[in-house]
């Protein structure tokens, strides 16, 4: 478990700050600092955030219901694995929710808000390599499936997809952790699917959204 600081201790004594465990374990497991099938012990948890272990347990538990915890036996929790049967699970139902938020959003974006996102999609694809390569190139995906996904312009569907949202930034943390040769791949595909956005064209949208999704499950279960 990596060490809070004395900030984020305060944090979570002061939820107000907007900052709580649930939040901290979330980012961290997401980024991988905390690795899969880790235990996760309340007392150790407790003393390095420096509050009781009701808020902790309560954390541990919601985390669970996100789908990135499980609860073994005896009640232990541990970062779940990405066992390909969850891999696959994810991606069956990931697909056509995905097709069919693009579908939708292809007529309405706006065309402003597209071309600002494939601008920094090219801006990512372009870099040198750096530091901070691969959160940038996590924020532009962020942003390219939040455009269509806000575009699409029906609440089910959105409230369906965010919540997959924890699995899906995690699985992405675990596919190009070691690859950022992929981040160029991604984002050509990326920028594949904003040209027939922005020819409102919505088959080929929907088709190419399907070829990336491929990909990304195939890159995800590639060696390493």
């Amino acid at each position: 478990m990596v060490a809070v600081s004395t900030a984020e201790a305060v944090s979570i004594r002061h939820p107000s700050l907007g900052i709580t465990a649930y939040d901290m374990l979330r980012d961290r497991i997401i980024q991988l600092r905390i690795p899969p099938e880790s235990r996760l012990l309340i007392d150790e948890i407790s003393r390095e955030f420096g509050v009781s272990r009701t808020p902790i347990r309560d954390a541990l538990r919601l985390l669970v219901g996100d789908g990135l915890v499980t609860m073994g036996a005896h009640g232990a929790f541990f970062v779940r694995s990405a066992d390909p049967s969850f891999v696959r699970d994810l991606f069956e139902v990931r697909l056509p929710l995905e097709c069919l938020a693009v579908r939708r959003a292809t007529p309405r974006v706006h065309m402003d808000d597209l071309l600002a996102v494939r601008r920094l999609i090219e801006a990512v694809r372009d870099a040198d390599a750096s530091p901070d390569a691969s959160e940038r190139f996590y924020e532009s995906d962020d942003r390219f499936h939040g455009l269509i996904l806000g575009e699409s312009n029906n609440e089910v569907l959105q409230a369906t997809l965010r919540l997959l949202n924890n699995q899906i930034r995690w699985l992405r943390h675990l596919t190009y952790r070691h690859r950022p040769a992929d981040h160029i791949a991604t984002c050509n595909e990326h920028l594949a699917i904003i040209a027939a956005i922005v020819q409102r064209d919505a088959d080929l949208a929907v088709e190419r959204m399907a070829e990336h999704l491929g990909s990304a499950q195939h890159r995800l279960s590639a060696p390493e």
